[in-house]
């Protein structure tokens, strides 16, 4: 079970059988990677699939392997590289999956504490220089975990409001009554561990990236991917109308190629997937004409985000 998971490719192992004690069949260096478990789920939600021939239980206990003393997670069950964005992918997985159960949340919060730097953002770690990515990754985990305001507080009829309400008009709520005991989130913490200081400069720091587009660090290019990572971090925090948006869109609309498609990080400069994709995500986070409104912090679509919500309704039913 403590292998369990998605892995980046079929080619890199045996499906998982749950009817042969602790995996027999796999090989032994056959694990589950962090991220791929977060994007498969991810697409899963995309391609509107209802999740119910994902193990959860099996995945969940796999991301518990994962998590060390710590509080931060390693991208594989045994120990490896262990920073921010493997702490988002645990984040993003527990939300999805709606049980917290089998991580330490109040470790991971700490972790995440002790990885803001001086500057006011956060690195990949304690010590680390802050960087746009980190900080997406740190911010949005918090916010996920409900420990950042404005977070996901748990309102009575929330499912019942998220599938009657258009995809365009829905707020982040979680999906559970508040008077549900068994509710996986009820336990969360529900008070912001950034202080009002703590929240401003590190507001500030997000809005000091921008140059035309954003920057990752100061003194640094911009960079299209940085619309997402600088543009979410400021969605969560409330503040993105304070970005000149025009400005973003500009850039990130200069770095199309022409020829074939698609977006580079830097105008001219050749396009591939990632960058595309954080681009788009950008322009839509700044309501896009044409492009389907996206939830910053699960950095899926907001009818991807209302499909999970009702999928979720019927694990409870």
């Amino acid at each position: 079970m403590q292998q369990c998971g998605f892995r980046g490719s079929s080619a890199n192992g045996e499906a998982f059988n749950p009817s042969m004690p602790d995996n027999a069949t796999a090989a032994p260096h056959d694990w589950s990677h962090i991220a791929a478990t977060y994007s498969s789920l991810a697409m899963l939600l995309i391609l509107g699939d209802d999740l119910s021939r994902v193990n959860r239980a099996s995945v969940l206990a796999g991301l518990a392997a994962q998590q060390r003393a710590d509080g931060s997670f390693s991208a594989h069950m045994v120990p490896s590289e262990s920073d921010m964005r493997f702490a988002y992918c645990a984040c993003a997985v527990c939300y999805i999956l709606d049980d917290w159960s089998t991580i330490n949340k109040d470790t991971l919060i700490q972790y995440i504490l002790k990885s803001r730097s001086y500057e006011g953002a956060f690195g990949q770690g304690p010590g680390l220089e802050c960087h746009g990515g980190s900080t997406f990754c740190a911010v949005a985990s918090l916010y996920l975990l409900g420990a950042l305001a404005p977070s996901p507080r748990p309102p009575s009829a929330a499912i019942a409001q998220c599938t009657s309400s258009s995809d365009s008009s829905l707020d982040r709520v979680s999906p559970c009554s508040s008077s549900s005991s068994e509710c996986p989130t009820a336990s969360l913490p529900v008070s912001d561990v950034l202080s009002d200081k703590q929240i401003k400069q590190l507001q500030r720091w997000c809005l000091r990236r921008q140059q035309v587009g954003y920057n990752g660090r100061p003194n640094k290019d911009v960079d299209t991917c940085y619309s997402f990572w600088l543009g979410a971090s400021l969605k969560l925090l409330d503040s993105l109308e304070l970005v000149d948006q025009q400005c973003v869109r500009s850039y990130v609309l200069s770095c199309q190629c022409k020829f074939v498609g698609g977006l580079g990080k830097w105008p001219s400069h050749h396009p591939d997937p990632l960058h595309s994709y954080l681009g788009l995500a950008g322009l839509s986070l700044m309501d896009e004409p044409g492009l389907q409104p996206l939830d910053a912090a699960l950095n899926v679509s907001q009818r991807s985000y209302a499909h999970l919500l009702r999928v979720q309704a019927t694990w409870r039913a």
